[in-house]
């Protein structure tokens, strides 16, 4: 896949959005070796995005997908069912491609108090909601981290019934490794793969590369 749409609500900070174009491109490169092409369309919505008596038509906007998701209890937004949306849009069939998504409100799913980010079938989500305060280069790192981790679950690196991932390795996967950490880990633990990583110049470890040969 080295199609990425990538969309981004208003007051994203701009150094968030930088950091996911860059890290698309990087881990891509590190992966397969080859560059990956990038769409950036914003918030994007079509001409004809709104029906006459004022509710949002299906597909023709990026907020179409996320406008029954929003808990008004929580202050949150569930993820799991706007990927699936998008995962399976129309236009995917006819195209197909890599959604990313980077959000100012909090994520969450069940069985999750919050999420950084999450991702599906081919689509990916970012929430700066709890990163937005960090100084800007801390920003810049723990986003790229973010995708770097999003983007491997994309692509298998967290296991596969046919190999042996990051997650099931019986062999320790390194520790500076995207995919050496999930959903539940702390804010420690990403900022620790983070410092990691940036030491190290890269952010899968050698079991990741093995998935994705043939």
């Amino acid at each position: 896949m080295t199609m990425v749409k990538l969309f981004w609500e208003e007051n994203v900070p701009e150094i968030a959005i930088q950091s996911v174009r860059v890290a698309l491109s990087e881990c891509h490169q590190e992966i397969f070796s080859e560059g990956i092409e990038i769409q950036a369309l914003g918030w994007w919505k079509d001409e004809n995005s709104y029906h006459p008596e004022g509710h949002l038509h299906p597909h023709r906007s990026i907020e179409w997908y996320f406008q029954n998701s929003y808990s008004q209890e929580r202050r949150q937004l569930e993820s799991e069912t706007p990927l699936t949306f998008l995962d399976w849009a129309p236009e995917k069939r006819e195209s197909p491609h890599l959604t990313v998504v980077v959000l100012t409100r909090d994520l969450y799913r069940d069985g999750y108090s919050f999420l950084f980010s999450d991702s599906g079938r081919s689509s990916i989500f970012l929430s700066t909601f709890r990163t937005k305060t960090l100084q800007e280069n801390a920003l810049q790192e723990l986003t790229k981290s973010f995708v770097a981790h999003e983007y491997g679950r994309i692509i298998g690196l967290d296991g596969n019934p046919l190999k042996e991932g990051c997650y099931q390795s019986k062999d320790r996967h390194e520790k500076y490794c995207a995919m050496a950490i999930n959903d539940r880990s702390s804010p420690k633990d990403w900022i620790r793969v983070t410092k990691e990583r940036m030491a190290l110049g890269r952010y899968y470890c050698p079991i990741c590369k093995k998935l994705t040969e043939p």
